[in-house]
């Protein structure tokens, strides 16, 4: 037989109901970001903050924020890199951490107090390689899924991911999403997942805007100025293959010239290229160059990263004469070949294709 309630119970009962149900309003008011912040876990997930990227995480009011992706200039026709740093920035260790991309981070669950977000993943761009690749299954060029494993407190994996962009101008949006312990999942309390995002950005080469693209390890480098002429000059450049992870390249033609050492008189602008940051590349890089309104030059110079005028170990001078010749004995700072227009051809014209160790700047003179 039950025993009928006490007014004590009866009162007791009723508060009860009153703290719960201001519990249940509370939740609903402060929504579900609450739930979120309420994941104590910190991974860093975006490009690294020294390339101008960020991780992502919480803001103050347990919203949760988007790491972001910082991907390398390129034009028309080119390819583009973004680093990618996971982090595990908490104070414990962190298990079944993977990251995906494309169609595969399409199709994944999400919990709608943390959707993902509204465009495609890959944004009509392609996957062209990562590196490393251990772990990652690439579903083809439109999807990824790495699995990274564990990563104790402050230990860290950075991810190189090269992307062919459409080939027409324009800015298309990329995102990748990283998710730890319970996974990606609909329902529960916390969403053990997090996203980085940025924009490709592709630009038309022209004289303005400098030719840019990242080689694969195993592609020729191969580089041209946009626009045709650009004050009656234009150039190409080419090069072994880079090997490694690959590497950026770029090349323009500069609107004015840097300014010649004494005792020289240099003629039309320089050209500026910059291939992995300027290392050597094996077999040198090989300048074809054209300046119009002259039938001849001098020889060219070769302007090192760090060109001084008052210093001559920063510049390299290549005369069109016999002894700086390329041969067997002589494979970089010398020239290939010159040719010029002939007779009253206007306007006038000279070309020549020079060898170098580097990249740099080099320029005409007369």
């Amino acid at each position: 037989m039950t025993r009928p309630r006490s007014r004590r119970d009866r009162r007791s009962f009723t508060r009860l109901l009153a703290s719960l149900a201001v519990l249940s309003l509370l939740a609903l008011s402060i929504g579900p970001s609450f739930l979120l912040a309420a994941n104590t876990r910190n991974i860093y997930f975006g490009t690294p903050e020294s390339l101008g990227g960020s991780g992502g995480g919480f803001d103050n009011d347990g919203n949760p924020v988007s790491g972001t992706l910082v991907f390398s200039p390129v034009t028309t026709g080119g390819k583009t890199m973004a680093k990618l740093l996971i982090r595990n920035d908490g104070n414990q260790t962190i298990n079944h951490i993977k990251f995906a991309g494309g169609d595969v981070a399409d199709e994944l669950p999400y919990n709608a107090g943390y959707p993902a977000p509204t465009v495609e993943s890959f944004g009509g761009s392609s996957l062209a390689a990562i590196f490393p690749s251990t772990g990652c299954d690439p579903a083809g060029p439109d999807g990824l899924m790495c699995d990274v494993g564990t990563l104790g407190s402050g230990d860290s994996r950075l991810y190189t991911l090269v992307f062919t962009p459409p080939a027409t101008a324009g800015t298309y949006d990329i995102w990748l999403t990283v998710s730890w312990n319970e996974g990606w999942s609909t329902t529960g309390a916390n969403a053990d997942y997090a996203f980085a995002e940025g924009s490709i950005v592709v630009a038309e080469a022209d004289c303005d805007t400098p030719t840019a693209n990242y080689f694969l390890p195993n592609e020729l480098v191969s580089l041209a100025n946009g626009g045709g002429k650009c004050d009656g000059q234009s150039a190409s450049v080419s090069a072994g293959a880079l090997g490694g992870l690959g590497g950026f390249g770029t090349l323009g033609i500069d609107e004015e010239f840097d300014g010649c050492p004494d005792g020289y008189s240099c003629f039309g602008n320089t050209v500026s290229v910059s291939i992995s940051d300027g290392i050597a590349v094996p077999g040198g890089v090989e300048w074809s160059l054209r300046w119009e309104g002259t039938k001849s030059l001098k020889g060219v110079i070769h302007f090192h990263d760090d060109y001084d005028p008052a210093d001559t170990d920063t510049y390299d001078v290549i005369l069109f004469q016999k002894k700086f010749q390329c041969s067997n004995k002589l494979t970089t700072n010398c020239w290939v070949s010159t040719a010029s227009s002939k007779g009253n051809v206007s306007p006038w014209w000279f070309e020549a294709v020079i060898v170098t160790d580097n990249n740099g700047k080099a320029g005409g003179f007369i």
